[in-house]
C-alpha cells in the first residue's frame, strides 16, 4: 500500500497533467483531437484520453458528439469569474475605476498582488488613439513599475528584503536596479502616496499608480493610469494623475471594508 506521500504525489500529477491540457488551448487553437493533444503534451493516448474525458464531464471541455475534437468550455469562464473578482471587487470597483480614466484621459488599471507579482484584473482604455494597454492578466514583477512598486511600498519590511534580494529584474533599456535603489524610492513612494515611473518596463511608457488595502488592513493591490510617456509632461499633468490614483485607492480601499488609504 502506497504511503500518503506517495497518494499526493499521484494526486498532483495528475492536477498537472490536467493543467496541460487545458493550456494546450492557449496557443490559438479553438479545437483539437485526441492526436493533438496527445502529441502537444507528450504522454500516451490513454492518459489523455482520460484526463480529456474528465475535464469534459467537470464542464472544462467541450467534446464534439459527431467529430470527437474538444474544445474550451464556457465552465471556465464561472472560475475564472470567482478568481478575477474576489469579493466581488471587480464589479464594486468599476465606478472607481471609470471615473479613474475619465479623470485621466488615460487607461486605468486594477492590479492585484499575486505573490511577487502585481497581476492586472480590470483594465479600461482611454479614449485616446494612442494608448497603453496591458490587457487581463498581465503580470509584473514588483520591483520595477509603478503598480508594483506602490503594492511594495506597503509590504512588511521582512517581505520587501526577501522580493528584493531575488535575482535582479531588467528594466526596459537593460538596466537593473540595485536593492537599495528601490528602497529609497519606496520610501518616496510611501510619503507622497503614490508610485509614478517612466519607462521602466516598457519604453516610452509611464505610469501612476496608488495602493489600496483589503478588508483585512493588508495591501491588496494597486490602481494605476498608464499613459505615452509624451502625455506624462508638465506640472498639472502630473499633479492630476498623481491625484486620480490617490483619490481612486481612497475610495477603493473604503468599499473594501478596510475605511483607510495607505498614503
Amino acid at each position: 500500500m502506497g504511503s500518503k506521500n506517495e497518494e499526493l504525489g499521484g494526486t498532483l500529477q495528475t492536477v498537472s497533467r490536467a493543467v496541460a491540457v487545458l493550456r494546450c488551448f492557449d496557443e490559438g487553437a479553438a479545437s483539437l483531437t485526441l492526436a493533438e493533444l496527445t502529441a502537444r503534451v507528450g504522454l500516451n493516448k490513454v492518459t489523455i484520453y482520460r484526463l480529456a474525458e474528465t475535464l469534459v464531464a467537470e464542464g472544462l471541455l467541450n467534446k464534439d458528439a459527431r467529430t470527437g475534437v474538444y474544445s474550451i468550455s464556457y465552465g471556465l469562464i464561472s472560475i475564472g469569474r470567482a478568481l478575477l473578482d474576489p469579493s466581488g471587487l471587480i464589479t464594486r470597483a468599476q465606478p472607481i475605476l471609470q471615473a479613474a480614466r475619465d479623470a485621466s484621459g488615460e487607461t486605468a488599471v486594477i492590479n492585484l498582488r499575486e505573490g511577487r507579482e502585481a497581476v492586472v484584473v480590470s483594465e479600461i482604455h482611454s479614449p485616446q488613439p494612442v494608448r497603453y494597454s496591458l490587457g487581463l492578466g498581465f503580470r509584473a514583477d514588483l520591483r520595477a513599475g509603478a503598480a508594483g512598486w506602490a503594492i511594495l511600498s506597503q509590504v512588511p519590511e521582512r517581505e520587501v528584503d526577501d522580493i528584493l534580494a531575488a535575482q535582479p529584474v531588467e528594466l526596459a533599456d537593460g538596466r537593473a536596479m540595485a536593492p537599495d535603489d528601490i528602497r529609497a524610492e519606496l520610501a518616496q513612494v510611501r510619503n507622497r502616496g503614490f508610485a509614478t515611473t517612466e519607462g521602466q518596463r516598457v519604453a516610452d511608457a509611464s505610469g501612476y499608480a496608488s495602493a489600496f488595502r483589503g478588508p483585512d488592513g493588508a495591501v491588496m493591490g494597486s490602481i494605476a493610469v498608464i499613459m505615452p510617456s509624451s502625455r506624462n509632461r508638465g506640472a498639472d499633468r502630473k499633479s492630476l494623475y498623481a491625484d486620480t490614483v490617490k483619490q481612486a485607492a481612497l475610495e477603493l480601499g473604503a468599499i473594501l471594508g478596510s475605511g483607510r488609504s495607505v498614503a
